[in-house]
This record gives C-alpha cells, structure tokens and sequence, in this order.
C-alpha cells in the first residue's frame, strides 16, 4: 500500500535542506521528546546556520544525539521537516539516485551477460533482471511505505500518550474540584447547624433585650428632659467662653502690635546707638578735645540705658504674653471640654434602639455577596469570568522549537 505524493523521511546521518539558506543541516534523530507532545525531528545545524542552534542534543537531562559544534542542536516537529523537504523537491533527488544505482548495477552485470554467447541464456537472464529491477523497486516503495507507517505509528503513539496525560490531568482536576465541593457542602451544613443553634439563642436574648430596653425607655424619657436643661446651660457657658475668647485674642493682636512697635524702636536705638560709637571712635582717632568726647560718652551711656530700660519692658511684655497665651489655651481646652459633654449627650441621646416615634427600630440583618452571583460563566479556579470551571483555558499543550 503506497502514498502517492508523500515525502519519505531519509535515512539518519542525511543532509536536508534548511529554509532560506544555501546551508543545509543533518538529520541525527527521530522520535518523541520528554516534556513535549508529538513526533521531532533532532538536526545539526552546519555552516553559518549554526549559531541558530539552541542546544548539544539534550533536553531536560536527556541525551538524543552529538553535535560537532557545541550549540548547534534544534528539535524540529517532523511535520515541518517535510513541510521543508516537499518545498525543496527531495523526492526527485531520491528518484534520480535510485536510478542511477539501477543503471550502474545494471551497467556492471552487462560484462558478464555479454560473455555468454546463447542467446537463450540473454533472454533468460535479461528476463531475470527485469523481473529483478521490479521487484527492487516494489521493495523500495514497500520500505517507504514501513517508513511512512513508522513515523506515522510514532506520531500516533505521541498523540496517545498526549491524550492520556492531558485525560489525567482533567481526571485529577475533576477529583480536586470534586473533593473541594464536598468539603463546601459539609462546611456549609455545619454552618447552618451552627446557624440554627445561634438564631435560637439570639431569640431568647433579643426577648430579654426587648425588656430591658422598655425598662430603661421610661428611664431614659425622664432623664433626657434634665439633659436638655443642662444642655441650654453648656451652651450658655459655650457662649460666653466663646466671648472670652475673642476678647483675649483681641488683646493678645494688641499686645502682639505694641511688641512690634518696641521691636522697631529698639532697633532704632540699637542704629543710632552704633552711629554714636562711629562717632566717638573717630573723635578718639582725630580729636583730642576730652570735653566732647566725655559728652559722646554720657550721650552713649544714657542710650545704652534707654535701650536696656527697652529691653526689660519688652520682657514684661513677653511674659505677660505668654501668660495670655497660657490663658487662651486653658479657655480652648475648656470649650473643647463642653463640646466634648454635649457631643456625649447627644450621642446618648441618638445610640438608642428606639426610634422617633418611642417604638423599637427593626433589625436590618447583614447580606453576603456571592462573586458569581448573576454571571453566566464564571471559572472558580481562576476567578474570572468568560469561561466555566471545567474548560479553563490556562493549561494548553504548546509545541515550539526549542
């Protein structure tokens, strides 16, 4: 049984063609390839096609064939070895060299034929030899065909173990998804058990609760008309603090605007004092007039005087701004007192569990928010949408060079 058109893989240790290159590259091995699905093709790379090799015939820890040149090993799927071998014409060379083996054999047993001088042994003989060419060539296109169905066998045999491996990952992973939705459903019916038990215990309390609060109801009725009497008297106090405040910020900017002025004045002085001292320094230099210069130096002691009388006012003032600062704080802090006390009334006031009307507000129970919840396909291994669990798409088979 033959395949007509179809492109015979040549015998290990032959030269194939290489896509868009003059370089050619020999075959080393054929058969699968740890860690990868289907049928490859193990080449060494010759010529300045080497450098493109990727590995020394190795992969994974696993020795497939030698190279000459370190790095110029590729695995090539063998559906795109005779991809190349179709594009090149390698059938026709392969013809032409079987028959010209045919016409050298032939060739060669011409001599001897020749000797014979029967013309009946020719016949026979040229009979044989015909019959002999037609067998060869039968046998030929038989071990093409046995070729053919190896490499077809093997590609075969690949996509099996592929199908297995790939059927026992889905098996185990339906296990796991399995085992991990047992283990919801018995979580989820002790959770309701639990559940149960504590709605009952939570009826008995709310019960008990519902009378307490109507008890403290009354309690809190009489009691929130004396907090609305004190709460007009902090805010009473709160105004007049308030008051308070603002006048002593406004004698605080007074005091703050005086200082500033004395500042100013006694930098003043300060200048005119460094003035006076130019002056008495140059009337030693170039005067020997005494009578001056004493007055230079009663006018200098007199401003130094001036300036430390200045000096000790503005630190009166200092302390006496310091007491006001001292002062405002402890007002602030007392305002922030009575606002705090309000706010606790009136959070008193609005933490009940009744409302406006004096009835008990309603329980408004906590809802859980299921993220597949109104999604069509939702995956829960990956958590995203456009696809179920048992068709997620993150585990392909993907057969590259390498």
């Amino acid at each position: 049984m033959s395949s007509p058109k179809s492109t015979i893989l040549p015998p290990l240790g032959s030269t194939l063609p290489f896509p868009n290159s003059s370089d050619v590259a020999i075959l080393k091995y054929v058969g699968s390839v740890s860690g990868h699905d289907g049928v490859f093709c193990g080449l060494q790379l010759c010529g300045s096609i080497s450098n493109k090799g990727k590995n020394n015939g190795s992969v994974n820890g696993i020795s497939y064939f030698q190279v000459d040149i370190p790095n110029s090993g590729l695995f090539v799927p063998l559906r795109k070895v005779i991809g190349w071998l179709n594009s090149n014409g390698f059938d026709n060379q392969q013809n032409e060299f079987n028959n010209n083996n045919t016409n050298i054999s032939s060739s060669t047993s011409s001599p001897i034929i020749k000797n014979n001088n029967s013309n009946k042994n020719n016949e026979e003989i040229n009979e044989l030899r015909r019959h002999i060419n037609f067998l060869e060539k039968r046998l030929v296109q038989r071990e093409n065909d046995m070729k053919e169905l190896d490499i077809q066998l093997d590609e075969l045999d690949a996509t099996l173990r592929s199908n297995d491996a790939r059927l026992a990952r889905k098996e185990e992973r339906f296990n796991r998804y399995r085992d991990d939705k047992e283990q919801e459903v018995n979580l989820l019916v002790s959770t309701i058990e639990s559940l149960e038990k504590k709605v009952g215990d939570a009826e008995e309390k709310y019960i008990t609760k519902i009378k307490e609060l109507e008890n403290n109801k009354l309690e809190i009725n009489n009691n929130l008309q004396n907090d609305n009497n004190n709460n007009n008297i902090l805010n009473e106090q709160i105004d007049n603090l308030k008051k308070e405040l603002e006048t002593q910020k406004e004698i605080y900017q007074n005091f703050k605007i005086s200082k500033t002025k004395e500042i100013n004045e006694l930098r003043k002085f300060e200048m005119e004092n460094f003035k006076i001292n130019q002056e008495l320094e140059s009337l030693k230099q170039n005067t020997n007039d005494s009578i001056k210069l004493i007055e230079f130096e009663n006018l200098n002691k007199e401003y130094i005087k001036t300036i430390n009388d200045l000096k000790l006012d503005i630190e009166l003032k200092d302390s006496k701004i310091i007491e006001l600062e001292n002062s405002l704080k402890s007002t602030l802090d007392e305002n922030s007192i009575l606002k705090l006390q309000i706010n606790d009334l009136k959070q008193v006031k609005n933490s009940t569990q009744f409302d406006e009307n004096g009835g008990l507000k309603a329980f408004i129970p906590t809802i859980e928010i299921d993220p597949a919840a109104g999604k069509d396909n939702f995956c829960t291994f990956c958590d995203r949408e456009g696809h179920s669990t048992n068709d997620c798409p993150f585990e392909k088979d993907n057969i590259e060079l390498f």
